[in-house]
């Protein structure tokens, strides 16, 4: 066995050693043996009461309880007592090969034991032991056999040897064997033993079993002071009806206190392994890969609901073995659709809304979409609850789209969008009041206080009008009593002019809503919040941010009606508020203002101090607009959060001979998002001149080498060829060091002339092309003097 199997196999085994135990009685039987205590329970003759328990007790109580009242012969000398029977384990129902030889009972350590055997091999294979009343079930037909569920139930495996070399080596071993029975002289037989191990000492004892439904060996020794065996994995189980099969792969979810695992599954034969939500937990199913090409649809059926009532369904619709079903129009107000569904095969379904081409990855389950088709043909079904969002648009068609995977593994591509239910949600209905679906500045903002006014604005989703109140008003609820946007505000409210009026609303289903706005006055009607009474500590941090005694506080509340006189209930009122800061100002120190330069990726920096700010900025060429863009459509200087901000333009910017003017906006927003902005204008020149060498040693200082200093940063390269001299491409060149740099190196030699280029970021080139027979400079190493 290999590492990986092995461990998985080891696992596999400690887990169910520890599962829950086995009792093949009623649970009436159960209940009456649990509450006994009489420690002298004896066993019927198997011969002539095979399945029935005995215990003694007076007539009365053995027929109150449903028994079998006999003579009291076998109850010894107990008075007033006689055998009572009841029945246990005759058989186990729909197990024909199992049959029960005996059974013990006893109430003071309250267990039952019972040993079975299989017919097929006559052996005994497993001890059941259980404890209490547990209600639990038999095992599934036909696998209590095996040596594992032998164990799954709490059973001790066994297995009778007649080898004396086999026993001997077990007991060097430590392993415990059992005399079994006597031989002809009636005295017990010297070699035949039953070996008695659970798996966990299989498992530490390293003794091999062979597995497949019944012990085909019993140990085998391969040698070496530990390890002389290993324990074999099971094969699948084969030959089950189809309730054996089903009985037989649900089993292995049956025990809370075991993982269902994917070898757990597959063992039990034509199961079906599908991975839960848990990692390495699986579910167990019937069923087998049959490749019928993609999943079909054979029927179904939609409902509808709203707040968990049933509103409507009908009968999909179901053509070239897909759902295409039109539900038509819904009420607006439908909270749920439920597809019920059933497959041609084995199938995992899962269902998206609103989303063509979507991976059956990231799609949502269907609930019981286990693979529930089940084996021989038969279908079962599944079904997916849809709750629809609140943001689903009225009066628009709508698709639920569903794609499966089958058995194989065979999935609905992503453009596979063949089956799907689609639907429309009615109008609302002109009896509900309007809401409110946008406020600008958004509900407890924090704008900067040093503006002066604002304007606020309230958009509705259909047409109306609005009602406020405020500090004046001691914030009323009373609609009568608030004013209209449009009314003449109270003397000392912030309100300064107000209005409701048509407007597009093209974000909405409707063509057309309400526009509310209010004009406020920031220096009135407000309340002020006093931090005074917080820790010293506190108010040295609010000092620093600007806060301590200067922050305002706006408050109003929003009512509002549609044309139908639809109002909104007092619960529905939009309590609106924002608060003030001190504003700050933003410096741009570069570029400079009405600066000249030939820099066309210029250096930008902004300050905003003393408040710690995120800046982005946009260029424009020539005076730019008179008001700064919008945050988003600028780009960041860089994404610090503090007062200094250095970046550099990362775009090459146009010039001109006598200067092209650029105007540069930038924008810095605080950590409440209170905003200032700032401008500057620049020229940027056009360099149409090659680069000139201005300087030129012998530096010894640091190596040998042959410097030059170029009036503008460039890059430079040399030839040594007194044949081509200057007639070389540029590229072909040896690179001197100093990349768009003004100082320059190349090793020094007395053996050659230096025939130079030299070119700007502006790609001029001596003679104006990169090939032309031109130098900047040929320099013979003799002219040069030392540094």
């Amino acid at each position: 066995m290999k590492g990986k199997n092995k461990v998985i196999v080891l696992m596999f085994f400690m887990i169910v050693v520890l599962t829950a135990t086995f009792l093949c009685t009623t649970a009436q039987a159960q209940t009456s043996l649990a509450q006994r205590d009489q420690g002298n329970i004896q066993l019927a003759d198997a011969s002539t009461r095979q399945g029935y328990v005995m215990e003694c007790m007076t007539k009365d109580q053995c027929e109150q309880e449903g028994g079998e009242y006999k003579d009291a012969t076998e109850c010894g000398d107990k008075l007033e007592k006689g055998c009572c029977y009841f029945e246990k384990c005759t058989s186990f129902p729909g197990y024909g090969w199992v049959k029960k030889d005996y059974q013990q009972v006893d109430c003071k350590q309250n267990t039952i034991k019972t040993n079975v055997t299989d017919k097929r091999e006559g052996e005994v294979c497993c001890e059941l032991v259980q404890r209490g009343e547990s209600q639990e079930t038999p095992p599934p037909p036909g696998l209590l056999g095996r040596l594992d569920l032998c164990i799954f139930h709490g059973g001790v495996a066994k297995k009778t040897i007649t080898k004396e070399e086999d026993a001997k080596k077990l007991i060097d071993k430590g392993v415990k064997l059992e005399v079994v029975g006597n031989d002809s002289a009636g005295k017990p037989n010297k070699w035949a033993y039953n070996v008695s191990i659970t798996l966990t000492e299989c498992i530490f004892n390293y003794i091999s079993l062979a597995w497949g439904g019944i012990w085909a060996s019993v140990l085998t020794f391969q040698g070496g002071d530990k390890r002389y065996g290993t324990c074999k994995p099971e094969k699948p189980i084969m030959g089950l009806s189809e309730d054996e099969q089903e009985r037989a792969c649900l089993s292995c979810m049956e025990d809370p206190y075991r993982i269902c695992t994917k070898e757990r599954c597959e063992i039990l034969g034509n199961c079906i392994a599908v991975p839960t939500e848990k990692a390495g937990s699986y579910k167990c199913i019937a069923g087998k890969c049959e490749e019928k090409g993609l999943v079909g649809m054979t029927d179904g059926r939609i409902e509808w609901y709203i707040d968990g009532t049933l509103n409507g369904s009908m009968d999909a619709e179901i053509g070239d073995r897909n759902i295409r079903t039109d539900l038509g129009e819904i009420p607006f107000n439908t909270k749920s659709i439920v597809i019920n569904l059933t497959t041609d095969q084995p199938a995992q379904c899962r269902w998206v809304l609103d989303t063509r081409g979507a991976n059956f990855s990231g799609m949502t389950d269907f609930e019981e979409n286990y693979y529930p088709t089940l084996p021989g043909g038969s279908a079962d079904w599944q079904y997916a609850v849809v709750e629809l969002p609140g943001t689903v648009a009225r009066g628009e068609e709508h698709k639920i789209f569903i794609k499966c995977k089958n058995a194989c593994g065979s999935e609905h591509e992503a453009g596979y969008d063949q089956n799907y239910v689609q639907f429309k949600l009615a109008k609302k209905p002109d009896q509900l009041p309007p809401e409110i679906v946008y406020i600008d500045p958004s509900n407890n903002a924090v704008i900067r206080g040093d503006l002066g006014n604002i304007t606020a604005s309230f958009w509705l989703d259909e047409l109306g009008n609005c009602k406020y109140s405020d500090k004046t008003m001691n914030y009323t609820l009373n609609y009568t009593q608030m004013k209209y946007f449009s009314e003449r505000p109270n003397e000392n409210s912030s309100v300064m002019l107000g209005k409701c009026y048509p407007g597009n609303c093209t974000h909405l289903t409707m063509a057309r809503c309400t526009h509310c706005e209010l004009l406020l006055n920031l220096t009135r009607g407000y309340e002020e919040l006093n931090f005074s009474g917080m820790p010293p500590e506190m108010q040295s941090q609010l000092d620093e941010m600007g806060l301590y005694n200067t922050t305002k506080f706006f408050r109003f509340m929003i009512r509002c009606e549609d044309t139908a006189k639809n109002i909104m209930i007092e619960e529905d009122t939009l309590s609106y508020g924002f608060i003030t800061m001190p504003g700050y100002n933003i410096t741009v120190l570069k570029p400079e203002m009405d600066e000249r330069t030939y820099d066309r990726l210029p250096e930008i920096v902004v300050t905003s101090e003393p408040r710690e700010t995120q800046c982005r900025y946009k260029t424009y060429v020539g005076s730019g607009p008179k008001t700064p863009p919008a945050w988003d459509e600028m780009q960041f200087i860089d994404e610090l959060m503090a007062t200094l901000h250095e970046g550099r333009h990362n775009e090459t910017l146009n010039a001109s001979k006598t200067g092209m003017q650029h105007t540069l906006w930038a924008r810095c927003r605080d950590k409440w998002h209170i905003e200032a902005t700032n401008y500057t204008r620049f020229y940027t020149l056009l360099d149409e001149d090659a680069p000139v060498i201005m300087r030129m040693y012998h530096d010894t200082s640091v190596g040998d080498y042959l410097i030059i200093e170029t009036d503008d940063n460039s890059t430079c390269v040399y030839g040594t060829s007194d044949t081509i001299k200057c007639n070389y491409n540029f590229s072909d060149g040896n690179a001197m060091t100093g990349t768009l740099e003004p100082v320059h190196a190349a090793y020094w030699s007395l053996e050659n002339l230096y025939y130079i280029k030299c070119v700007d970021d502006w790609n001029n080139y001596p003679g104006g092309r990169p090939n032309a027979n031109a130098c900047t400079a040929v320099i013979n190493p003799y002219e040069v003097p030392p540094l």
